[in-house]
């Protein structure tokens, strides 16, 4: 008869337990990896490229005059760049042009960026402003004095007339209501005033006046910030101009070419570059005004009209008119007072007084 052994008797007789089958231990099977061949070798190491980090201009800033010129040169950092070449270009061709070594020409008056690029693809670049001025021109005075952008201002060496220039220094010129290109009279002595100017530089003689508000602020229809539109005569919106057009500016108008009333900013920066001294120069009241390049400027004690009055104050005072707009308003301009005190900054008053004009070129 024969006899049956249990499978596991056999497996525990040839020393196969539970370590055969470890899923019966509560442990999973541990996989068994095949060896690996042999390893591949391996080509060289590619080189690391050192892109550019910074370029400096020997320059970042430079004044020209039309038809000058200047070379600008870049120092590439750092010195183990892998490209260190450089492209050049101009914001405003028009103005100021370049070449691909640097070399710069000023062709118009304006301001222009020179810029500098890496070529490696760093994006890495510098940047150098070109200030470029007209020559002054035959006539004018050059008293070091700049646009608010730093282009040069040149200054006429007198006053404002009605048909042009003042015959000397000591004369006053005409008077001009701000944003009138013609006085309002025909002759000051005897006085006579124009048709429709009778009230003499009043609201009601002022082109663009249309009308009053009850707290007496004129409304206008030209010139008028546009938040002011309580102020505003004019149709659709407040035009938002701050600054005489060509058309209404009596300098240009009267003489013509790049001449033009000076912005507040332009006489605020001659009194910044000059030194002031109310003096009298051949018998007449003004204030002497000295460059540091040593021109001298000189602007004569004024009277002003209100209405059909003269005030009587040239011999310690003068005004002039600049082209810009009171802030926020619309009723009120910019002046220069000058007076024993020097040159008083930001001075304002009614856009229709009767002040003198000293004219200014590009």
């Amino acid at each position: 008869m024969k006899r049956t052994i249990p499978i596991l008797a056999v497996l525990s007789l040839l020393g196969c337990g539970t370590a055969c089958h470890p899923e019966e231990n509560g442990t999973e099977p541990t996989e068994q990896t095949e060896p690996s061949g042999p390893t591949e070798p391996t080509g060289p190491t590619e080189p690391t490229v050192v892109l550019v980090t910074g370029i400096t201009l020997n320059e970042t800033s430079v004044p020209l005059l039309v038809g000058e010129g200047t070379t600008l040169t870049a120092a590439v950092v750092p010195d183990n760049a892998g490209n260190k070449a450089v492209s050049w270009s101009s914001s405003d061709g028009s103005i100021a042009k370049v070449d691909g070594n640097g070399k710069v020409s000023a062709v118009a008056r304006g301001k222009a960026d020179i810029i500098v690029s890496a070529r490696d693809g760093s994006g890495i670049s510098a940047t150098c402003t070109v200030l470029v001025s007209n020559p002054c021109p035959e006539g004018a005075i050059d008293m070091g004095s700049t646009t608010e952008e730093g282009i040069k201002v040149y200054w006429a060496p007198v006053n404002l007339t009605a048909t042009g220039f003042a015959g000397t220094q000591n004369e006053t010129g005409d008077y001009f209501a701000w944003g009138e290109t013609q006085p309002y009279y025909t002759s000051m002595d005897p006085l006579v005033w124009k048709e429709g100017k009778s009230e003499g530089y009043a609201w009601t003689s002022y082109q663009w006046f249309k009308g009053q508000q009850s707290d007496k602020n004129a409304i206008v229809s030209k010139y008028c910030w546009k938040e002011s539109t309580g102020y505003w005569g004019g149709s659709g919106e407040p035009d938002g101009k701050s600054v005489l057009d060509p058309e209404d500016d009596a300098a240009h108008v009267i003489l013509g070419g790049k001449w033009r009333m000076p912005t507040n900013e332009e006489f605020s920066n001659l009194r910044a570059v000059c030194q002031r001294k109310w003096t009298s120069v051949n018998g007449r009241n003004g204030l002497l005004l000295t460059a540091s390049n040593g021109n001298t400027l000189f602007f004569p004690g004024t009277d002003e009209w209100w209405g059909s009055n003269l005030s009587r104050m040239q011999n310690h005072q003068g005004k002039y008119w600049s082209s810009s707009l009171l802030e926020g308003g619309a009723g009120y301009a910019y002046f220069m007072a000058a007076d024993v005190n020097g040159m008083g900054p930001r001075s304002m008053a009614s856009r229709v007084l009767g002040m003198a004009i000293r004219p200014v070129s590009d």
